[in-house]
Protein backbone atom coordinates (compact mmCIF):
# COMPACT_ATOMS: atom_id res chain seq x y z
CA UNK A 1 0.00 0.00 0.00
CA UNK A 2 2.79 2.17 -0.38
CA UNK A 3 1.97 5.77 -1.47
CA UNK A 4 4.49 6.28 -4.15
CA UNK A 5 2.21 3.51 -6.26
CA UNK A 6 -0.37 4.49 -8.75
CA UNK A 7 0.33 8.61 -8.18
CA UNK A 8 -1.19 10.61 -10.39
CA UNK A 9 1.51 13.57 -10.38
CA UNK A 10 -0.57 15.82 -12.04
CA UNK A 11 -2.56 15.66 -9.03
CA UNK A 12 0.46 16.92 -6.52
CA UNK A 13 -0.53 18.04 -2.98
CA UNK A 14 -0.01 21.65 -2.41
CA UNK A 15 2.45 21.85 0.87
CA UNK A 16 2.12 24.86 3.58
CA UNK A 17 4.80 25.47 6.02
CA UNK A 18 3.86 27.42 9.02
CA UNK A 19 4.17 27.91 12.06
CA UNK A 20 1.05 29.15 14.21
CA UNK A 21 -2.22 27.77 13.64
CA UNK A 22 -3.78 31.46 12.94
CA UNK A 23 -2.07 30.83 9.67
CA UNK A 24 -4.47 28.35 8.77
CA UNK A 25 -7.30 30.77 7.95
CA UNK A 26 -4.54 32.65 5.59
CA UNK A 27 -4.53 29.50 3.42
CA UNK A 28 -7.23 27.16 3.21
CA UNK A 29 -9.90 27.78 0.82
CA UNK A 30 -11.84 24.38 0.81
CA UNK A 31 -15.52 25.92 0.16
CA UNK A 32 -16.72 22.18 0.61
CA UNK A 33 -14.58 21.72 3.65
CA UNK A 34 -12.12 19.46 4.83
CA UNK A 35 -11.33 15.61 6.03
CA UNK A 36 -8.51 15.69 7.82
CA UNK A 37 -5.78 13.40 9.68
CA UNK A 38 -3.18 14.79 12.14
CA UNK A 39 0.37 13.32 13.27
CA UNK A 40 3.81 12.79 13.43
CA UNK A 41 3.85 10.81 10.21
CA UNK A 42 7.59 9.69 11.28
CA UNK A 43 8.49 7.39 8.58
CA UNK A 44 5.46 7.23 6.76
CA UNK A 45 5.25 3.41 7.93
CA UNK A 46 1.79 1.47 6.08
CA UNK A 47 -0.07 2.17 9.39
CA UNK A 48 0.09 5.88 8.21
CA UNK A 49 -0.39 4.97 4.65
CA UNK A 50 -3.41 3.58 5.90
CA UNK A 51 -4.90 6.17 7.73
CA UNK A 52 -3.59 9.09 4.50
CA UNK A 53 -5.35 6.75 2.29
CA UNK A 54 -8.50 6.05 4.51
CA UNK A 55 -8.58 10.20 4.34
CA UNK A 56 -8.32 9.91 0.90
CA UNK A 57 -11.25 7.70 0.43
CA UNK A 58 -13.48 9.74 3.35
CA UNK A 59 -12.91 13.06 1.71
CA UNK A 60 -14.18 11.93 -2.13
CA UNK A 61 -17.08 10.20 -0.60
CA UNK A 62 -18.12 13.23 0.42
CA UNK A 63 -16.96 15.51 -1.29
CA UNK A 64 -14.72 17.31 0.52
CA UNK A 65 -10.71 17.91 0.12
CA UNK A 66 -8.32 15.93 1.96
CA UNK A 67 -5.67 17.56 4.44
CA UNK A 68 -2.89 16.01 6.01
CA UNK A 69 -1.58 18.23 9.12
CA UNK A 70 1.87 16.80 10.21
CA UNK A 71 4.09 18.32 13.19
CA UNK A 72 8.17 18.60 11.62
CA UNK A 73 9.30 18.53 14.66
CA UNK A 74 8.69 15.83 17.63
CA UNK A 75 6.46 16.82 20.22
CA UNK A 76 7.57 14.17 22.36
CA UNK A 77 11.33 15.69 22.27
CA UNK A 78 9.89 19.50 22.78
CA UNK A 79 8.15 18.52 25.43
CA UNK A 80 10.70 16.29 27.26
CA UNK A 81 13.80 19.05 25.87
CA UNK A 82 15.57 15.68 25.35
CA UNK A 83 17.72 15.34 22.38
CA UNK A 84 16.37 14.09 19.53
CA UNK A 85 19.70 13.32 17.22
CA UNK A 86 19.45 10.03 15.34
CA UNK A 87 15.86 9.74 16.19
CA UNK A 88 13.65 10.26 13.09
CA UNK A 89 12.81 7.54 10.40
CA UNK A 90 12.34 10.01 7.92
CA UNK A 91 14.02 13.62 7.77
CA UNK A 92 11.99 16.68 6.65
CA UNK A 93 13.02 16.28 2.93
CA UNK A 94 12.52 12.62 3.30
CA UNK A 95 9.16 13.49 4.70
CA UNK A 96 8.01 16.07 2.51
CA UNK A 97 9.83 14.20 -0.63
CA UNK A 98 7.44 11.09 -0.09
CA UNK A 99 4.05 13.11 0.94
CA UNK A 100 4.23 15.03 -2.21
CA UNK A 101 3.84 11.85 -4.75
CA UNK A 102 0.52 11.26 -2.64
CA UNK A 103 -2.97 12.15 -3.38
CA UNK A 104 -3.94 14.41 -0.36
CA UNK A 105 -4.89 17.76 -1.85
CA UNK A 106 -3.25 20.20 1.09
CA UNK A 107 -0.58 19.19 3.67
CA UNK A 108 0.51 21.19 6.43
CA UNK A 109 3.90 21.19 8.22
CA UNK A 110 3.34 22.88 11.46
CA UNK A 111 6.50 23.81 13.83
CA UNK A 112 5.29 21.83 17.70
CA UNK A 113 6.17 24.72 19.71
CA UNK A 114 5.22 26.40 22.72
CA UNK A 115 1.95 28.32 21.32
CA UNK A 116 1.11 24.20 19.84
CA UNK A 117 1.60 22.71 23.59
CA UNK A 118 -0.09 24.66 25.16
CA UNK A 119 -2.98 25.02 23.00
CA UNK A 120 -6.15 23.07 24.77
CA UNK A 121 -8.05 20.71 22.97
CA UNK A 122 -11.15 22.52 22.69
CA UNK A 123 -9.03 25.56 21.36
CA UNK A 124 -7.62 23.13 18.83
CA UNK A 125 -10.54 21.98 17.47
CA UNK A 126 -11.82 25.64 17.72
CA UNK A 127 -9.29 27.03 15.38
CA UNK A 128 -9.92 23.76 12.87
CA UNK A 129 -13.27 24.32 12.78
CA UNK A 130 -13.42 28.08 12.05
CA UNK A 131 -10.20 28.14 9.60
CA UNK A 132 -10.65 24.97 7.69
CA UNK A 133 -14.39 24.06 7.77
CA UNK A 134 -13.41 20.82 9.47
CA UNK A 135 -16.27 17.79 8.18
CA UNK A 136 -14.02 14.29 9.24
CA UNK A 137 -11.24 13.89 11.61
CA UNK A 138 -9.55 11.02 10.59
CA UNK A 139 -7.64 9.74 13.66
CA UNK A 140 -5.38 6.62 14.55
CA UNK A 141 -6.45 4.21 17.91
CA UNK A 142 -3.60 6.15 20.16
CA UNK A 143 -4.43 9.59 18.74
CA UNK A 144 -4.68 12.79 21.52
CA UNK A 145 -5.05 16.01 20.72
CA UNK A 146 -4.05 19.51 23.03
CA UNK A 147 -2.68 20.38 25.94
CA UNK A 148 -1.76 17.53 28.23
CA UNK A 149 -2.82 15.15 25.75
CA UNK A 150 -6.50 15.96 26.91
CA UNK A 151 -7.86 15.78 23.71
CA UNK A 152 -8.06 11.50 23.01
CA UNK A 153 -11.02 10.09 21.15
CA UNK A 154 -13.05 9.74 23.91
CA UNK A 155 -13.38 13.81 23.96
CA UNK A 156 -13.15 14.17 20.55
CA UNK A 157 -16.13 12.00 20.20
CA UNK A 158 -18.21 13.97 22.78
CA UNK A 159 -16.94 16.93 20.25
CA UNK A 160 -18.56 15.89 17.05
CA UNK A 161 -21.88 17.93 17.90
CA UNK A 162 -19.68 21.10 19.02
CA UNK A 163 -17.75 21.77 16.31
CA UNK A 164 -19.75 19.59 13.62
CA UNK A 165 -17.20 17.12 12.21
CA UNK A 166 -17.57 13.66 12.11
CA UNK A 167 -14.93 11.20 13.70
CA UNK A 168 -13.65 8.35 12.38
CA UNK A 169 -10.70 5.95 13.87
CA UNK A 170 -8.94 3.75 12.01
CA UNK A 171 -7.99 0.43 12.97
CA UNK A 172 -4.49 -0.34 13.55
CA UNK A 173 -2.02 -1.44 10.83
CA UNK A 174 -1.16 -5.18 11.82
CA UNK A 175 2.04 -7.17 10.62
CA UNK A 176 3.13 -10.44 11.57
CA UNK A 177 0.97 -10.02 14.63
CA UNK A 178 1.85 -7.13 15.96
CA UNK A 179 0.70 -3.36 15.33
CA UNK A 180 3.03 -1.44 13.13
CA UNK A 181 3.91 1.78 14.64
CA UNK A 182 7.72 3.84 14.25
CA UNK A 183 8.55 3.16 17.81
CA UNK A 184 8.37 -0.68 16.81
CA UNK A 185 10.12 0.24 13.56
CA UNK A 186 12.46 1.72 15.53
CA UNK A 187 12.84 -1.38 17.48
CA UNK A 188 13.35 -3.76 14.69
CA UNK A 189 16.18 -1.75 13.03
CA UNK A 190 18.26 -1.44 16.57
CA UNK A 191 17.89 -5.21 16.64
CA UNK A 192 19.41 -4.95 13.33
CA UNK A 193 15.87 -6.90 11.94
CA UNK A 194 15.98 -4.77 8.76
CA UNK A 195 14.09 -7.10 6.27
CA UNK A 196 10.74 -7.08 9.45
CA UNK A 197 11.36 -3.28 9.30
CA UNK A 198 11.23 -2.61 5.30
CA UNK A 199 7.75 -5.07 5.97
CA UNK A 200 6.08 -2.44 7.99
CA UNK A 201 7.67 1.02 6.59
CA UNK A 202 6.56 -0.68 3.19
CA UNK A 203 10.00 0.33 1.28
CA UNK A 204 13.30 -0.15 2.14
CA UNK A 205 14.78 1.71 4.91
CA UNK A 206 16.82 4.61 3.76
CA UNK A 207 19.88 7.25 3.80
CA UNK A 208 20.31 9.89 2.11
CA UNK A 209 23.54 12.49 2.36
CA UNK A 210 26.32 14.06 0.56
CA UNK A 211 29.53 12.42 -0.49
CA UNK A 212 32.55 13.61 1.79
CA UNK A 213 35.97 12.88 2.07
CA UNK A 214 37.20 9.57 4.11
CA UNK A 215 40.31 8.53 4.94
CA UNK A 216 40.54 6.39 1.06
CA UNK A 217 41.63 3.63 3.32
CA UNK A 218 38.89 1.56 1.01
CA UNK A 219 40.64 3.00 -1.76
CA UNK A 220 44.03 1.33 -0.49
CA UNK A 221 42.36 -2.27 0.12
CA UNK A 222 40.73 -2.47 -3.63
CA UNK A 223 37.57 -1.66 -2.65
CA UNK A 224 36.78 1.93 -2.77
CA UNK A 225 33.63 3.59 -0.90
CA UNK A 226 31.82 6.76 -0.82
CA UNK A 227 31.70 8.09 2.82
CA UNK A 228 27.71 10.00 3.51
CA UNK A 229 27.04 12.64 5.88
CA UNK A 230 23.77 11.91 6.73
CA UNK A 231 21.38 14.46 9.18
CA UNK A 232 22.17 14.33 12.50
CA UNK A 233 18.52 14.05 13.77
CA UNK A 234 18.04 10.63 10.59
CA UNK A 235 18.28 7.22 12.61
CA UNK A 236 21.39 5.38 12.08
CA UNK A 237 21.04 1.71 11.65
CA UNK A 238 23.52 -0.62 14.38
CA UNK A 239 27.39 -0.79 13.34
CA UNK A 240 27.21 -3.28 10.98
CA UNK A 241 27.39 -4.27 7.15
CA UNK A 242 24.50 -3.99 5.40
CA UNK A 243 23.33 -5.30 1.63
CA UNK A 244 22.62 -2.16 0.33
CA UNK A 245 21.18 -0.52 -3.23
CA UNK A 246 22.13 2.97 -4.01
CA UNK A 247 20.06 5.13 -5.60
CA UNK A 248 22.67 7.96 -8.29
CA UNK A 249 20.99 9.89 -10.63
CA UNK A 250 18.15 7.49 -12.25
CA UNK A 251 19.83 4.43 -11.57
CA UNK A 252 20.30 1.95 -8.80
CA UNK A 253 23.29 0.09 -8.49
CA UNK A 254 24.10 -3.12 -6.00
CA UNK A 255 26.52 -1.88 -2.97
CA UNK A 256 27.27 -2.97 0.70
CA UNK A 257 26.89 -0.63 3.19
CA UNK A 258 29.76 -0.17 6.32
CA UNK A 259 28.29 1.56 9.66
CA UNK A 260 31.02 1.83 12.12
CA UNK A 261 34.56 3.38 13.36
CA UNK A 262 36.98 0.72 11.37
CA UNK A 263 37.87 -1.31 14.44
CA UNK A 264 40.83 -2.89 12.31
CA UNK A 265 42.44 0.72 11.75
CA UNK A 266 42.60 2.28 15.91
CA UNK A 267 40.46 2.13 18.85
CA UNK A 268 39.31 6.14 18.34
CA UNK A 269 37.70 5.92 15.25
CA UNK A 270 34.88 8.55 14.55
CA UNK A 271 31.51 6.27 13.35
CA UNK A 272 31.35 6.73 9.36
CA UNK A 273 29.21 5.69 7.07
CA UNK A 274 30.10 4.53 4.00
CA UNK A 275 29.45 2.56 0.98
CA UNK A 276 30.98 0.51 -1.86
CA UNK A 277 29.46 0.54 -5.18
CA UNK A 278 29.43 -2.77 -7.24
CA UNK A 279 31.33 -2.41 -10.53
CA UNK A 280 31.38 1.67 -10.31
CA UNK A 281 34.54 3.73 -10.82
CA UNK A 282 33.33 7.16 -10.99
CA UNK A 283 34.35 9.88 -8.47
CA UNK A 284 31.06 10.84 -6.29
CA UNK A 285 32.37 13.67 -4.17
CA UNK A 286 30.07 16.09 -3.23
CA UNK A 287 27.27 14.05 -4.95
CA UNK A 288 24.15 13.07 -3.19
CA UNK A 289 23.14 9.25 -2.67
CA UNK A 290 20.25 7.83 -1.17
CA UNK A 291 21.22 3.99 0.13
CA UNK A 292 18.08 1.48 0.40
CA UNK A 293 19.57 -0.71 2.96
CA UNK A 294 17.99 -4.44 1.93
CA UNK A 295 19.46 -6.82 4.72
CA UNK A 296 21.80 -6.69 7.75
CA UNK A 297 24.73 -9.27 6.81
CA UNK A 298 27.10 -9.24 9.82
CA UNK A 299 28.91 -7.41 12.45
CA UNK A 300 31.86 -5.17 12.10
CA UNK A 301 34.89 -6.94 12.89
CA UNK A 302 38.42 -6.64 14.19
CA UNK A 303 41.27 -8.15 11.89
CA UNK A 304 44.56 -8.78 12.65
CA UNK A 305 46.10 -7.89 9.42
CA UNK A 306 45.12 -6.15 6.34
CA UNK A 307 45.04 -9.38 4.10
CA UNK A 308 42.78 -11.25 6.55
CA UNK A 309 40.11 -7.96 6.61
CA UNK A 310 40.26 -7.79 2.70
CA UNK A 311 38.75 -11.59 2.30
CA UNK A 312 36.37 -11.09 4.52
CA UNK A 313 35.22 -8.06 2.27
CA UNK A 314 35.10 -9.96 -0.43
CA UNK A 315 32.71 -12.86 1.22
CA UNK A 316 30.88 -9.70 1.82
CA UNK A 317 30.14 -8.89 -1.33
CA UNK A 318 29.67 -12.21 -2.40
CA UNK A 319 26.68 -12.66 0.40
CA UNK A 320 25.70 -9.26 -1.00
CA UNK A 321 25.22 -10.02 -4.53
CA UNK A 322 23.69 -13.74 -3.88
CA UNK A 323 21.08 -11.75 -1.98
CA UNK A 324 20.22 -9.85 -4.53
CA UNK A 325 20.92 -12.45 -7.51
CA UNK A 326 18.13 -14.76 -5.06
CA UNK A 327 15.66 -12.39 -5.13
Amino acid sequence: MYLLKNTEILNMPVIHKITHLSELSKIIKSKSGYSMTIGVFDGIHLGHQYLINETIKIAKNHNHNSCLISFSNSPYHFLTKKNDSNNYLSTKYEKTNILSNSKIDDIFFIEFNDEIANTKAYNFLEYLNTSSNLKSLIIGPDFSLGKNKEGNINYLNKMQNTFDYTLHVAEPYISENQIVSSTLIKKLINQKQIIKANQCLGYFYNLTGKVIKGENRGKDLNMPTANLLIDQKKMIPPEGIYACKVKYGKKKYTGALSIGKNPSFGNNNPLSIEVHIVDFSKSLYNETLTIEIHKYIRDQITFSDIIKLKEQMQKDLIDIKNNFDNG
